[in-house]
């Protein structure tokens, strides 16, 4: 990254006073409210946001254009910030190295928001994103004339804000320390979210929901071919569900069934079929209470004459202490462990960066349990996490990106790591689309200028409809 020079940073003071704050109200609120948020009149302050807002004050933004990363940024200021004129603004916040800008939230403004602009970590470079608000501040003071409010805030907040704690700047090993888990931007918005990690603790706590499903599987297996013994069938449509959601067994009768059978009937049946097989704990109702494969199994009967269905419902309890359950886990624990041992690399990107991920595993596996079902189809247990890895002393991770460079990470220890992107609003993706489109049409401007006033024209009636309303 290029060193800035100190020439690029003012006080806060020194900015709070160019922009017109009075004197005493610098003295007030700096020297005396804000000392102890980590604030004071000597933090410095990029320069450029000072050359950002007397743009903003003069209706000028050709006079930063220069200051920005790319034209795509400047463009992004200029039409969704700049464009609005400083009376639409009701909020500034300044930070060491940001500049939050809020504009007035109106119905006839399509693209009012809270925008956020700081600087590139590679090169010298305005950057923008849009994001859902701007972070906690403290009011330094209200300008009269245009009608805003000027605040203070740290770099941590709007780190917070989005959605990271710590700037890796430089090549360099991870480390949590003491932490359970950290989130690092390492590159532009590529967020590292970094946790301690144990095998049987990622199988045992995070999958448990998989390892359940399938159980239950195993015990509607059983069920299916008891029923089976005695005449009574599910639809393929039945058995196809149960490969996606392993809750239930549907049967389906006729239509005119109903006022024949009802839930304590079919309640009796169940007790009486499977009381041949295993040791019924308790029938309370509709509720069945049994105990199979040392698990605890609930079976609840509803009928929904509207549907011709039977359901019987499928809970299990005690997991964790069947001989089944650690055989599983067992087996799955080994299997993680040669994967990672085995050793891989792989490519992905995020947006427009590019990370390459040597001797790091994805969180992608596919278990083929030692008890398989007899009746049903046979279903695998699935573990897949995007963009979420097991990463070791052994792994090297390289990000690239033209505007940010190359950077090389390692790590300490066995970690669990989620690749992910920094909080923005999700319109700032969209803008960006239609800035990008724009800009390849002829005449882009005009184009541009009437999708505003049709999408003005749109609100205008939305809101004339429900003030008739």
């Amino acid at each position: 990254m290029d060193t800035p020079s100190k020439l690029n940073y003012i006080s806060l003071s020194e900015f709070l006073a160019r922009l017109g704050v009075p004197d005493t109200a610098i003295t007030e609120k700096l020297h005396r409210g804000l000392e102890e948020f980590g604030v004071n009149g000597r933090m410095p302050v990029r320069n450029e946001f000072l050359l950002v807002m007397k743009a903003l004050l003069n209706n000028d933004p050709v006079s930063v254009r220069d200051l920005f990363l790319d034209d795509m940024h400047y463009r992004y200021f200029e039409r969704f910030v700049a464009n609005k004129g400083i009376a639409k603004i009701s909020e500034v916040i300044i930070s060491p190295h940001y500049l939050g800008i809020a504009s007035k939230r109106s119905m006839d403004d399509p693209f009012c928001g809270s925008y956020v602009l700081g600087i590139n970590d590679f090169r010298e470079g305005l950057f923008i994103n849009e994001v859902p608000r701007l972070p906690h501040h403290t009011v330094v003071y209200n300008a009269p004339d245009h009608e805003y409010e000027l605040g203070v805030a740290t770099d941590y907040d709007f780190k917070a804000l989005f959605g990271y704690s710590k700037d890796l700047l430089s090549s360099c090993t991870i480390s949590l320390g003491d932490e359970w888990r950290q989130l690092f931007r390492v590159q532009g918005e590529i967020v590292f979210g970094v946790s301690k990690y144990s095998i049987e603790s990622l199988v045992k706590d995070r999958y448990r929901g998989a390892l359940s499903r399938y159980l239950t599987y195993l015990v509607i297996d059983l069920l299916h071919g008891l029923l089976l013994d005695h005449g009574i069938t599910m639809t393929d449509m039945a058995i196809n569900e149960l490969r996606n959601e392993a809750r239930f067994i549907t049967i389906r009768l006729p239509p005119f069934s109903w006022g024949k059978i009802d839930e304590y009937e079919i309640t009796e049946i169940l007790r009486y079929i499977l009381g041949k097989y295993f040791k019924i704990e308790s029938v309370m109702g509709m509720e069945i209470v049994l105990e199979v494969l040392d698990m605890k199994v609930h079976l609840t009967v509803s009928i929904n004459p509207d549907n011709n269905e039977i359901r019987i419902y499928t809970r299990l309890d005690n997991l964790e202490s069947t001989p089944l359950f650690d055989t599983i886990v067992n087996d799955l624990i080994r299997s993680i462990e040669e994967t990672i041992n085995a050793g891989r690399e792989s490519r992905v990107h995020a947006g427009n960066h590019e990370i390459e991920l040597i001797n790091a595993t994805p969180l992608n596996f596919v278990y083929e349990p030692p008890i398989r079902p007899r009746y049903l189809p046979p279903i695998n247990i699935e573990i897949y996490e995007p963009n979420t890895y097991i990463v070791t002393p052994k792994t090297v991770i390289r990000v690239r990106q033209t505007q940010h460079g190359e950077k090389e990470f390692k790590f300490d220890d066995t970690y669990l790591l989620q690749i992910q992107t920094t909080n923005i609003a999700p319109c700032y993706v969209w803008r960006r689309n239609l800035l990008a489109i724009m800009n390849l049409l002829p005449d882009h401007e005009t184009i541009t200028r009437r999708l505003y006033e049709e999408y003005r024209r749109i609100l205008h009636e939305t809101k004339t409809q429900l003030i008739k309303t």
